[in-house]
């Protein structure tokens, strides 16, 4: 059977140089597979040659290979990243994850009584939901990184953190398209044997003491410029097992241990944006396993119990720590374009009214060429051989309460993937793209865009 469930991304290395619209270099091979019945297509580009930091210094750019996708992205059984110890800058990798040790309770619950009382009216109230939910002007960026990258960022090292902020402000001079939401990388893996075990942390901001300050001025800077900074994170696995599962809920405890380390909203992460994607998972323990042991209309039942359990209980987390700070913090999941349309279960309850998340961010990755029926994919999907999926009328039709985001994909990709991808279209025909998205679909759920990555969308050409 010829089915296609969702993307999977593949990332070669991308050298962007100083992020600065004049000397941006990009060299990169992107993969996708499309199908269940084979891994067709995959690739690994090599990167451009160090400089030495002498040439580095005087043509002002960064050493970091890649502008990084998400930790799911593959090629054969290799992330698509730089997975060589010498390139990350991480001598000090720390241990994999305990997930075993970290099976306990969850952090946060609430009372669920029925008991009739007198409401409390010293109790604080809780923090009301943040107004770009109900708007329509979001423009957020991925912003994924490894080791070198997100420290570079979180210490402005080669002014990384700034020109990226400039950038934002104004995509290749367009103020109208400023960018608004990071969903940045700031704790990085390791990207060896990413389908076969949990990675270790290569660099964590979150929780040790003398990067937390770093972090904390990063998001005051981008705050400055207007731009909240989510936290992204994930890994394809964490549905495989109940052990692995336990890993994103103590993200989301990490995470509220960061933001408690000030009381200042400015320097707090805005929330918690998880990428989880089982139909990316290769490797030799779990390859297919999400497509084994199905739910009426969905995934495997175990994967999809786990991936509702993470999210619920990452909710009572962040709703524990709005109470008691008065901080709300978003939750937001990446899914596929396609995904509402084959995966009922998860659809009904990621769209129920109690939802967990506050958002989607939907990976609609089609350029705007006309499908088979004649019309712009983006906006209408694209047959996989067995229904036409995905897109944004498609998706507004199922998700029938949750507000959504569509990302757009700007990424390099070869030339079979070119109708995911606005990279050989440029950035006029994007921005073409989001106005219409902007201008001719300002219906309740639909919160704006969020481009797909930082590094495609610097490198793009007119």
């Amino acid at each position: 059977m010829k089915l296609i469930i969702g993307w999977r991304l593949v990332s070669a290395p991308l050298l962007v140089s100083c992020i600065l619209l004049t000397s941006c270099l990009s060299d990169t091979g992107k993969n996708r597979s499309t199908t269940l019945e084979a891994d067709t297509g995959r690739g690994h580009d090599a990167g451009p040659g160090d400089l030495d930091a002498s040439a580095r210094d005087a043509q002002g750019i960064s050493p970091p290979h890649d502008a990084l996708d998400s930790p799911d992205s593959t090629v054969a059984q290799d992330s698509g990243r730089d997975t060589s110890p010498k390139d990350d800058a991480s001598a000090d990798t720390h241990s994999p994850p305990d997930t075993a040790a970290d099976a306990t309770a969850d952090a946060a619950t609430s009372d669920t009584s029925d008991t009739a009382h007198t409401p409390d009216t010293s109790a604080p109230l809780p923090p009301e939901k943040p107004e770009f939910l109900s708007r329509h002007d979001t423009s957020a960026l991925w912003v994924w990184a490894d080791a070198e990258t997100a420290h570079a960022f979180t210490t402005n090292r080669w002014n990384m953190a700034e020109n990226l902020i400039n950038f934002a402000s104004a995509p290749h001079g367009s103020s109208a398209h400023a960018i608004n939401r990071f969903y940045f990388e700031a704790r990085t893996y390791s990207r060896d044997n990413i389908f076969d075990a949990m990675r270790p942390i290569t660099y964590d901001p979150l929780l040790t003491p003398g990067e937390q300050a770093h972090l904390r001025a990063f998001n005051a800077r981008a705050h400055a410029a207007g731009i909240a900074v989510e936290y992204l994170d994930g890994q394809a696995i964490w549905l495989a097992s109940d052990a692995n599962a336990q890993w994103p809920k103590q993200v989301c405890r990490d995470v509220v241990t960061f933001n408690k380390t000030t009381s200042l909203n400015a320097e707090r992460l805005a929330g918690v944006h998880f990428d989880i994607e089982p139909h990316t998972v290769g490797g030799t323990r779990w390859d297919g396993h999400w497509w084994q042991d199905r739910l009426p209309g969905g995934y495997n039942a175990a994967w999809t119990q786990r991936w509702m359990d993470i999210m619920t209980s990452c909710r009572a987390t962040l709703d524990a720590y709005a109470q008691e700070t008065g901080h709300y913090m978003t939750l937001s999941l990446d899914l596929g374009a396609d995904i509402a349309y084959y995966n009922k279960p998860l659809l009904s309850f990621l769209n129920a009214p109690d939802s967990p998340v506050d958002y989607i961010a939907l990976m609609n990755y089609y350029d705007n060429t006309p499908n088979q029926n004649d019309q712009p994919s983006f906006f209408f999907g694209w047959h996989d051989g067995e229904a036409m999926t995905g897109g944004v009328e498609q998706n507004l039709a199922l998700w029938t309460n949750t507000p959504l985001v569509f990302g757009v994909e700007v990424n390099p990709l070869p030339t079979e993937y070119h109708f995911m991808t606005f990279d050989e279209e440029g950035y006029n025909a994007t921005f073409a793209v989001i106005d219409t998205l902007t201008a001719g679909y300002r219906r309740a759920r639909v919160m704006g865009y969020a481009v797909h990555s930082w590094g495609g969308y610097i490198a793009m050409e007119p």
